[in-house]
This record gives structure tokens, C-alpha cells and sequence, in this order.
């Protein structure tokens, strides 16, 4: 007997107008009685029906159970094209359920396979009670317009899925031009599940798909040709059961909070409000700074310091190459994106001089934090709402950005060269030649923009540069560099900006921005000032440690062979 699940649903007006829409859109798009999506004569179906089943074999294969035992739901079938690859692949036609909410369209996917038990839904209310081991949609996110019907859909998908099934999910990046057009991100939907697999893919062959072997030449053939291929339109992902609500808090955590501001000559604790919980508990499953585990960005990155980037069994390293020596230091950001909590033991055997990690999950007991207690993460939870950002800040933080908006300041998002330039030179200034705080080089902030991985939001306040944030972003987004002049505008605060960065950065559907490691006692002010965007205190972790060989050793030598030459 099939398990069942509360499928009632709050159905707004909002939500309703938004499947109304869908409908409407339909009846234009593909008229009762009509095949329009037929791949026999639509080249583009092909190549979409192609791909689909494709990733879906892919993705599918990973279950822990075949596909012959699974209870599964087909979410807004259509005429059934889904359902019946669904049947091709192994899914039982009796254990399958199909949803539309288009009558027409079910009566002709009833008559290609009657077995399937096919399901007309006029709304949310009428969603399928039964519980399901595989809960799958294809192409229905990117046809329902506005977010809250996005949301409902995603949450009675969870449901139907309960804490133990999985999901399946294949769309294009962008909702359809009837339902506005916006970026979608099944990580922020389904946030509360476990991700197994998630890619882009266009829908013609990739490069390393189209290029034969060719005597191990392969990789670096397409990497050159990659310029060239076409446009990666449509994601696939595949979540697994959902993630505990509550997540125990590893011993000692809470002892290794840093202490309170009373340190600091202040009566107000730097987190009050703001409890230390684990990295996995608040939804950073990928790490604060996820970004720097994204290779097309990390090689940018290393090509402007000269040095390379290396998979080490599925972590991303940065190493220095030291000529007839090889890889000597080693940088890596948020291991635990491309290996999960066992991320130090797959460090733990790197042959490199020094390893520099930064991380937000401990390592192992072997590893010694260089600064055990004293690193947070402030990371912004983007998900949800405008309204539900607002409710989260302070009073504090939503006077400033209304002051920096009656007074003219405008946040502007740009990729020119010009203001990169601009908003360097301000941050020069402000941080003393990069002595008060570290600034990269305008040449690597121009590199990372210009090739995609970020923008620039400069804060003007007429023709005069007060600031601005970097902002480079993957599947989450990291403040790189930001400053404001608050005495060029007469004092304004820089909340205005911070605002307006996070405000655009969460309707391009990013779930969390990081602002950066703190140091609690050495960045009192700043971790007062962000206190303000009701932040996620999360504690971040930083090594320091040898590799292992002959490298550490030769790496000490050429050290004390540096400092010797340098002049006294």
C-alpha cells in the first residue's frame, strides 16, 4: 500500500493567477488536438529530448535502488513524452502517476500507454497525496510564472518525496518569456535536500562528447575549443533525501565561540542574535567560499599569480610552480565543495612544500587550525523573499539604506574596465596602498570580471565614486573586495550599498552571499557593522601545514635562502 502525505496547500490568489497564466500560455503554445513538441519535425525537441534522456540516465543510474522497485511521480507530463522515457528506462507503468493540469493533453498521453495512472490537477489543492521514491519534473518550473508558485510547486515536490526519496529535475536556466524570464536554481528551491548532481549543458554534444579520443589529446582539444561551443541553456540535478532539521553541534563548538565584545571595551556582544551553528546546519553545505571550487574562475585566478590549478581527488588546489622543483605552496578554498567532510583525508597525501586551506567543516584530529577559535564566516541567506530580507535587518540597516536613497546614492551594476579602475583607485586610498587590508590587483579584478565570474556594483553619489563591492558568484556568491568613502558623500553610511548588492544578487536566484573570514577580536567593528543584515555565524577554519616528501623541506631551505638575500 502506498504511503500517504498531507498534500493540502494554501492556494493565494497570487499562485492561482500564475497557473492561469500557464494554462493560457498552453492553449497558444501547443492548441488541443495538436502535437507541436513533436521531435519529428521540430529539429530543436530533438536535441532537447536528446539531451534529456541523455543526463537522465546519467543521474538516474546513481539511485540506490532500481528503477523497476520505485514509486514515482511525473510533475506536469504533458502529452507524456516524460512519463513514457520514464517507462523506457525501467519505471513500472502501474507505479508511476503523471499530473497536468491540461485535460486535452492527458487524454493523449492516456491513450499512448493506458497503464500509466494519469492525473488532471486544476490546482495545488488537488496535489497527488501519495508519498513517492522519485518525484520528477521536466520543462515545468521554467513555464509557471512568479516566485511563490515556484516555491508551492517546489515544496509539495518535497513532500511528495518525503524525508527519504529523491528528485529529479531538468529545465532551462531561465523561466520562459510568458513566465518572466528569470534565472531559475533548483539548489535554492530544493535547499532543504541533499545535492548529488548538478550541471549546465547545452543541448548540442559538448565538445568532449563531439571529439574522438585522439591519443589522450582529448582534454586539452576541447579546453581549447570551448570558446566555441554552444550555449550551456538547460541544468540537471538530482536531489537526494532531505536533510535532518536539526543538526547535532560537534563537541566543543560552542566553548571555541569567541568571547563576547566585553573584551573589546563594548557593552554589546558581538553575537547576540547571532548563535554559532555548523556550516551544515545553516544550509553551507558547498562551503562559504564555493567559488574558489569552480575551475573556469580558479584558473583565471591562478593564470594572473602564474601558478596552475590541480585536482587533487576532486579538490581544486592552486599551486606555486618553482622551476625544477614543481609544486611548492598550495592554496584551497572550501575543500568540502568537491569532497564533502572527508575533505582532509584526501589532502592529507599532497606532495606540495605548504598547504593553506579554508574551510568551513573541521578536519581531521591530526589537522591544528593555525587560529583555532577566532574565524567566523558571515554568510546572508538570500533565500526567500524582499520582504522577508527586510524583516531580517535591523532597524539600524533599513534606516541607512532609505538615507543613501533619499540622498541620491545610486548602486550600480557594471563589467566596464573604466569603473573597475575607478573604484580600485577608492579602495587604494581607503586601504592605505592595501596596508589596512588586502586588495587585489586591478589587472585580477579585471580578469575575473571580464570573463564572467562576477560583477562590480559601484556606489555613485552624482559623478563622484564613493565605492563599491566585487562580487564573484557560482552557484554562491563571495564579496571579494569592497569600500566606501562615507566622507566623500558627507557621511552617508555603506549599508546602502550592501543592501542593494544583496538585493540583486537574490533575484539572480544566488542562495547566500559570503562577506568574507572574520577575525572576531581583530574585526570588532566590522562584525558589529554586519550585524546589522541579521548574518549566519558560521565558524571558519584555516591550516597551515606541510606536505609530504622532500618538498617541505626544500621549500624551508629556499625560505632562509630569500631572507638571507634580502637587504637588512
Amino acid at each position: 500500500m502506498a504511503r500517504s502525505v498531507q498534500a493540502s496547500w494554501p492556494q493565494t490568489e497570487a499562485v492561482e493567477a500564475a497557473l492561469g497564466r500557464m494554462k493560457q500560455a498552453y492553449l497558444r503554445l501547443e492548441p488541443p488536438g495538436q502535437d507541436t513538441w513533436n521531435p519529428i519535425h521540430d529539429e530543436a525537441e530533438l536535441w532537447h529530448r536528446a539531451r534529456l534522456l541523455l543526463e537522465a540516465c546519467r543521474l538516474l543510474g546513481k539511485l540506490p535502488h532500481p528503477l523497476q522497485q520505485l514509486r514515482v511521480l511525473d510533475v506536469g507530463c504533458g502529452v507524456g513524452r516524460s512519463s513514457r522515457m520514464l517507462v523506457d528506462l525501467g519505471v513500472l507503468p502501474h507505479q508511476l502517476v503523471a499530473t497536468d493540469l491540461r485535460p486535452d493533453a492527458l487524454a493523449q498521453a492516456r491513450a499512448s500507454n493506458p497503464a500509466v495512472d494519469w492525473r488532471l490537477i486544476s490546482g495545488l489543492a488537488d496535489w497527488p497525496a501519495e508519498a513517492f521514491d522519485l518525484v520528477v519534473q521536466c520543462t515545468v518550473f521554467s513555464s509557471l510564472p512568479g516566485a511563490e508558485a515556484r516555491r508551492a510547486t517546489a515544496a509539495l515536490m518535497s513532500r511528495s518525496a518525503g524525508a527519504d526519496g529523491h528528485i529529479f529535475w531538468w529545465d532551462s536556466r531561465r523561466a520562459n518569456d510568458f513566465a518572466g524570464s528569470d534565472p531559475l536554481d533548483p539548489r535554492v528551491l530544493f535547499s532543504d535536500h541533499e545535492l548529488l548532481a548538478y550541471k549546465t549543458v547545452p543541448m548540442l554534444p559538448t565538445m568532449d562528447e563531439a571529439l574522438r579520443p585522439l591519443r589522450g589529446l582529448r582534454s586539452l582539444a576541447s579546453a581549447a575549443l570551448r570558446p566555441m561551443s554552444h550555449r550551456r541553456t538547460h541544468c540537471v540535478a538530482l536531489f537526494g533525501p532531505r536533510r535532518r532539521a536539526q543538526v547535532a553541534m560537534p563537541a566543543g563548538l560552542l566553548q571555541q565561540a569567541p568571547p563576547p565584545a566585553v573584551a573589546h571595551g563594548t557593552d554589546k556582544d558581538l553575537l547576540r542574535d547571532l548563535p554559532l551553528q555548523p556550516a551544515v546546519a545553516a544550509g553551507l553545505a558547498l562551503g562559504a567560499w564555493e567559488v574558489f571550487q569552480h575551475r573556469p574562475l580558479l584558473e583565471v585566478y591562478a593564470r594572473h599569480y602564474g601558478h596552475r590549478v590541480i585536482d587533487a581527488d576532486g579538490v581544486l588546489v592552486v599551486v606555486k610552480q618553482l622551476p625544477l622543483v614543481g609544486a611548492m605552496r598550495a592554496q584551497v578554498y572550501s575543500p568540502e565543495a568537491g569532497a564533502g567532510a572527508d575533505w582532509s583525508r584526501r589532502l592529507e597525501r599532497l606532495s606540495v612544500g605548504e598547504l593553506v586551506v579554508m574551510s568551513n567543516l573541521p578536519a581531521a584530529a591530526s589537522w591544528q587550525p593555525a587560529c583555532p577559535d577566532e574565524l567566523v564566516s558571515m554568510v546572508i541567506d538570500l533565500r526567500g523573499d524582499e520582504q522577508t530580507m527586510w524583516a531580517r535587518f535591523e532597524q539600524r540597516a533599513r534606516t541607512a539604506a532609505r538615507k543613501g536613497e533619499r540622498a541620491g546614492v545610486e548602486i550600480v551594476p557594471t563589467n566596464r574596465p573604466d569603473d573597475m579602475a575607478e573604484f580600485h583607485a577608492v579602495v587604494e586610498r581607503l586601504s592605505a596602498g592595501g596596508t589596512r587590508f588586502p586588495v587585489p590587483a586591478l589587472g585580477l579584478v579585471q580578469a575575473l570580471i571580464g570573463a564572467g565570474h562576477g560583477t562590480l556594483y559601484l556606489a555613485r553619489l552624482g559623478k563622484v565614486v564613493l565605492g563599491g563591492c566585487v562580487v564573484l558568484r557560482h552557484r554562491y556568491a563571495h564579496a571579494l573586495l569592497s569600500g566606501f568613502d562615507a566622507a566623500a558623500c558627507g557621511g552617508l553610511p555603506s549599508t546602502h550599498l550592501y543592501v542593494q548588492v544583496m538585493l540583486h544578487e537574490q533575484a539572480r536566484g544566488i542562495p547566500f552571499l559570503d562577506f568574507g573570514p572574520h577575525n572576531v577580536r581583530a574585526h570588532a567593528h566590522l562584525v558589529l557593522a554586519k550585524r546589522a543584515f541579521k548574518p549566519l555565524i558560521v565558524p571558519a577554519y584555516r591550516y597551515e601545514r606541510p606536505g609530504i616528501g622532500w618538498r617541505p623541506k626544500a621549500l624551508a631551505l629556499a625560505m632562509k635562502l630569500r631572507a638571507l638575500r634580502r637587504p637588512a
